[in-house]
């Protein structure tokens, strides 16, 4: 778990003094409703904060969210004791974290990104991908997948970000201690899913005895494996990825063919292309289309290959297989919170 925020319904507006008490806590935040006259408050909840002093507490007992929210049930009796408020859990968000090989690098998954990316926008209509730097570039941090084109507005989201940076920009003061705490903090890569959420609200009880996690979990996973990597559960628990992964290698293959056809240089489209967007599989179906001989296949590939790799270790500092991580990272979700 990471974040929720819900709504709170009183028979009385909020003071400013009591905002100030709730906030003292360090894991919630509070904004008033838009409308000043309603005598509501927006509640942020971060799971994580409850647990530490930073983020990067990985929240994976179900357990904790319901004690973090005992506390905040106790917090808002002491100040509202004779009161039946109104608790609406407005968005919900759920993290889930991929540990990449050792001396891997995030900028190194942009081929994965920019997969996820096509995949993304043929499953969405409204499709918007932004990232804080280009897919060119190699350093890249973030990554928002949204359906509509206000992202801040949207009604589901995901948000993938190199969390080991996010933590040295953010919290330069004491990253250290932070990563002396978490020392897997710089294989992270965090991908998470955060939605709106429409149900009746509820009491104050109820909410303490809402099993938040539980609830939504499959559902944001679903959401990761159709939007992500166009794949999903079957009845035996295993992944099955769909026919949209083949025609995105095919459509890459016929572009690399175009390029195959247009250089003369073969190693100076190698850097300027697959250093872009395109991978090593793509490459690999249209080298056998290039080439009639078989034999002058293997030979090319070969050669493309170690040149590829020698590039990539340039770059990176690591070579990963792209398509056979791509495949990995799906199947490390299912077992990350003991998917069923």
């Amino acid at each position: 778990m990471d974040t929720i925020s819900i709504k709170i319904k009183s028979e009385a507006k909020f003071t400013d003094k009591e905002i100030k008490s709730i906030e003292q806590h360090k894991f919630l935040k509070v904004t008033r409703t838009k409308r000043n006259s309603e005598k509501a408050i927006i509640l942020k909840i971060s799971y994580p904060k409850f647990m530490d002093e930073s983020n990067a507490y990985l929240v994976m007992d179900s357990n904790i969210p319901y004690k973090c929210n005992y506390k905040i049930y106790k917090i808002l009796n002491r100040l509202r004791p004779n009161e039946e408020l109104e608790i609406k859990i407005l968005r919900v968000d759920i993290p889930f974290t991929y540990y990449m090989p050792k001396g891997m690098k995030f900028e190194g998954y942009k081929h994965i990104f920019h997969k996820m990316a096509q995949i993304f926008s043929e499953n969405n209509d409204k499709f918007l991908a932004k990232s804080i730097n280009e897919f060119i570039e190699d350093k890249i941090e973030t990554l928002t997948f949204a359906n509509a084109a206000n992202v801040k507005n949207c009604n589901s989201k995901i948000i993938i970000y190199n969390q080991n940076k996010r933590f040295k920009d953010s919290y330069s003061y004491n990253y250290k201690s932070i990563l002396k705490n978490h020392p897997d903090l710089p294989r992270r890569i965090r991908i998470e899913v955060s939605k709106r959420i429409n149900r009746d609200s509820m009491t104050l009880d109820e909410f303490v005895n809402f099993d938040i996690f539980n609830e939504y979990k499959d559902d944001y996973l679903d959401f990761l494996f159709k939007n992500l990597f166009d794949a999903k559960l079957s009845k035996k628990g295993n992944l099955e990825f769909g026919d949209l992964l083949e025609s995105i290698q095919i459509d890459e293959s016929k572009k690399w063919l175009k390029y195959l056809k247009n250089y003369t240089n073969k190693r100076l489209l190698i850097a300027e292309k697959y250093n872009y967007k395109f991978t090593l599989k793509g490459l690999k179906i249209a080298l056998k289309n290039f080439y009639s001989n078989s034999s002058s296949y293997d030979t090319a590939f070969h050669r493309i290959k170690k040149y590829v790799k020698e590039r990539h270790m340039e770059f990176y500092g690591c070579y990963i297989d792209s398509d056979k991580e791509f495949i990995k990272m799906a199947k490390s979700l299912v077992e990350y919170y003991d998917f069923d």
